[in-house]
């Protein structure tokens, strides 16, 4: 490490005017400025010799700077480039799996794979350093991106970048230090500068599809590219360039990643052990009668004993030991389908030496569905615990009883119903994604 050292002095010029008068004066008037200039000179002479002897020393400032030495490659600020090379090693079909190879993001952002219960399901977006995806700002060729339609938590918006082909990207630049004297508060963790292809020229075609060669609906998914460019910048004076990306997931349930588990697991978890009836709920469709028969019942066999019997209608595959049940495990899903169509496009006119104009489209239609247990009622009969805040006070509430005389209550007394809105499974499928 070097140092250098400068000595800073503060110079002070006076400029000196003189003014000439012409004056026509008596022999006596002369004799009288005669006087008075001697005597002016005398104190003047006088008046700069002790200034001369009270001058302060003139401070030495010394400032002191480090010259570290650098490679030429390197910049000012911590900058990672992706380039277009990187992805394809990589094999990152999606703008999200291009942005997971740096290791400043952080993975546990936002996904399309978070589930329904997001307030943004279907869309994904970054972190830097886990300071938030509000504090993440991602550019296209350095100008901002129209945020998502829903924030997440109500008031973190945020960039959707699964709407982005991934196909178009030439590199990706991210500055991992703040820019929010830039950029503002939006780049508090960082920036992330996605760049475009700029003169491309022919057309490509490609198309890829994986899956888990052990079992078929693990990690299944297929990409399609189709991309177009014509003009040279620098011999016709302009490029166009359009792509377009077109990407399918599949789906696979709880259930299915039930059957995989190890048999060390299960008997941890009996609880995802497919096939037993800790697997298997008892609020079922549809539904299970609960309660006790009255203690003045006709039959004293029967008086005081438990209820617990399946209503008529139950499926015969889910009349297990004597009550009708029900696998929330097969309803739910343990990754979303995903279906997503991005177009982006970019035109280039070169005016001058000095001037250029362009021209950008993008399009995009991202759709993820979410399937999730149907939700089953509270036991009739039972109590439920609320809280007013108008009053300050726990509140107590008994779901009501099937009453005498319910079509569904085949006793001569109130019954209790362990029930679940299985009518129609499908209400409770939830499709997220936006269209921009």
């Amino acid at each position: 490490m070097e140092f250098l050292h400068f000595s800073a002095v503060k110079t002070h010029k006076i400029k000196e005017i003189s003014v000439k008068h012409t004056l026509r004066m008596k022999p006596l008037a002369w004799a009288v400025l005669i006087g008075f200039s001697a005597n002016s000179l005398a104190w003047a002479q006088e008046s700069n010799n002790k200034e001369a002897e009270v001058k302060p020393a003139v401070q030495r400032v010394l400032v002191t700077g480090s010259n570290v030495k650098r490679i030429d490659a390197e910049t000012a600020a911590p900058l990672q480039v992706i380039t277009k090379n990187d992805i394809l090693q990589s094999g990152a079909t999606t703008v999200k799996e291009v942005l997971e190879l740096s290791t400043s993001n952080d993975k546990t952002a936002i996904s399309d794979l978070g589930g329904a219960n997001s307030w943004a399901s279907g869309a994904s977006s970054v972190s830097l350093r886990n300071l938030g995806i509000n504090s993440t700002l991602i550019l296209i060729n350095g100008r901002r991106l129209p945020s998502f339609g829903f924030a997440d938590g109500l008031q973190n918006t945020f960039v959707n970048v699964d709407a982005i082909p991934a196909s178009s990207i030439e590199r990706v630049e991210i500055l991992r230090d703040g820019a929010s004297a830039i950029y503002g508060s939006s780049a508090i963790a960082g920036v992330i500068n996605i760049i475009t292809k700029k003169d491309f020229q022919g057309a490509s075609v490609s198309a890829s599809t994986q899956q888990s060669l052990n079992h078929r609906k693990l990690d299944k998914q297929s990409f399609v590219n189709i991309s177009m460019g014509t003009g040279d910048i620098d011999k016709n004076g302009f490029n166009l360039f359009a792509s377009l990306d077109l990407y399918k997931r599949g789906s696979y349930s709880d259930d299915y990643i039930n059957r995989l588990l190890p048999d060390w697991y299960l008997k941890l978890n009996p609880s995802r052990a497919t096939g037993t009836t800790a697997a298997l709920s008892t609020g079922a469709y549809p539904g299970n009668y609960t309660g006790r028969y009255p203690a003045n019942y006709p039959d004293k066999s029967l008086a005081g004993t438990r209820i617990s019997k399946p209503m008529d209608g139950c499926a015969p595959e889910n009349l297990i030991e004597g009550l009708c049940r029900y696998n929330y495990w097969k309803d739910s899903d343990a990754l979303p389908g995903a279906d997503r169509a991005a177009f982006y496009s970019l035109a280039n006119w070169k005016i001058s030496d000095d001037l250029s104009a362009w021209a950008e489209f993008q399009l995009a239609d991202t759709k993820s569905t979410y399937h999730t247990a149907v939700p089953r009622s509270n036991i009739t009969g039972s109590p439920l615990t609320w809280y007013d805040s108008l009053k300050g006070e726990l509140q107590y509430f008994t779901d009501p009883y099937l009453p005498v005389g319910h079509p569904n209550n085949p006793y001569s007394f109130p019954i209790g119903l362990n029930y679940r809105f299985a009518d129609y499974p499908d209400m409770f499928k939830n499709i997220g994604g936006s269209q921009q």
